[in-house]
């Protein structure tokens, strides 16, 4: 905050219009605290801002691996094309005025960013490649409806299933939050529609969600990259562990990611249920057993029900990690 209070009082020297145009530039992952400087920039932040950050998303839903069976008989080029199906912005919609045709044109007569729900439009060219070859695939697949049909199917509880959907804005990516629906928690309603070809979003709660996710990955980043480094260059100059490696499981900004996306796993978590209250004891022997930085603690073997964790979130990382250092597309 104090950093916050020191912007403002070099800010209050400059236009009002040149900050608003300063404060659009500013990267995602260090945007949310400017809104404390004053009404105007979180007004700007509120509207301009998080309209314009729509423009820039992509969700990418995660239809199979490239190498499933399901896709054998395909070219490899075919294959990975199929294997996951991205959305892109179309328009903003508001419930009420899409099925209220009452409504006063005065109610309708809205600023562009107060629809409620954002609209994605799945790609055109993937359902393209697949119509050229849905005779090469499983007869249970030839219909693009069924191959994404488990894309669809959001679960209260999706927490130990493999990730289903992902978000990117600009160099971030993040697993799209779509179930944990625990009392009190925040959850966007997510609506794909396979026959309209759409994706149909709350969007300013999948944004702010976001927001907050990528602003605590850029702390953790922040907070632990002097130590790390440290670390690194100590067991650099000691010489390689066995295994050829500096003794990092990870590199820091997954490691960062990884450790947030753990945390948002756990206070998704219903204490009350006992299958839920067994995911967080789970999740925390794999903390033990493979931390985040360093060698594993303990070379003992994994539990099925950690092996299986491990493997949905190596899985997982994989994609938003590759995600991320592709940067804006």
């Amino acid at each position: 905050m104090a950093g916050v209070t020191h912007a403002n009082s070099r800010w209050r020297h400059l236009p009002v219009e040149i900050v608003l145009l300063i404060v659009n530039f500013i990267p995602i992952d260090h945007i949310l605290p400017f809104r404390a400087i004053s009404r105007s920039i979180r007004t700007q932040i509120d509207t301009h801002v998080l309209y314009s950050y729509l423009h820039r998303i992509r969700l990418e839903g995660l239809v199979a691996s490239p190498n499933a069976s399901t896709f054998s008989s395909l070219e490899r080029q075919d294959a990975i094309y199929l294997s996951s199906i991205t959305a892109s912005f179309s328009h903003l919609e508001d419930g009420l005025l899409q099925h209220d045709s009452n409504v006063n044109d005065s109610r309708q007569r809205k600023a562009i960013w107060n629809g409620t729900h954002a609209v994605f439009r799945l790609d055109a060219h993937w359902l393209t490649i697949h119509n050229r070859v849905r005779h090469r695939l499983p007869q249970a697949f030839q219909s693009p409806t069924e191959l994404l049909s488990h894309l669809g199917q959001i679960h209260p509880s999706h927490l130990v299933e493999p990730m289903k959907w992902c978000i990117t804005l600009d160099h971030a990516a993040q697993e799209l939050d779509l179930g944990g629906q625990r009392p009190g928690t925040w959850i966007p309603r997510f609506m794909p529609d396979f026959d309209l070809w759409t994706v149909r979003v709350e969007w300013r709660r999948m944004l702010w969600m976001f927001l907050r996710k990528e602003a605590e990955i850029a702390r953790r980043i922040r907070q632990r990259s002097v130590p790390i480094e440290r670390r690194f260059e100590q067991r650099q100059r000691a010489g390689k562990d066995q295994s050829g490696h500096a003794g990092f499981l990870f590199s820091h900004e997954e490691s960062c990611a990884r450790a947030v996306r753990r945390e948002c796993q756990r206070r998704s978590l219903d204490l009350q249920d006992s299958y839920e209250q067994k995911v967080v004891h789970e999740l925390q022997g794999l903390d033990s057993l493979i931390p985040l930085r360093g060698q594993p603690q303990s070379h003992g073997p994994l539990s099925f029900e950690q092996t299986f964790l491990r493997a949905i979130e190596d899985a997982a990382m994989e994609v938003i990690m590759r995600l991320r250092r592709a940067g804006p597309q």
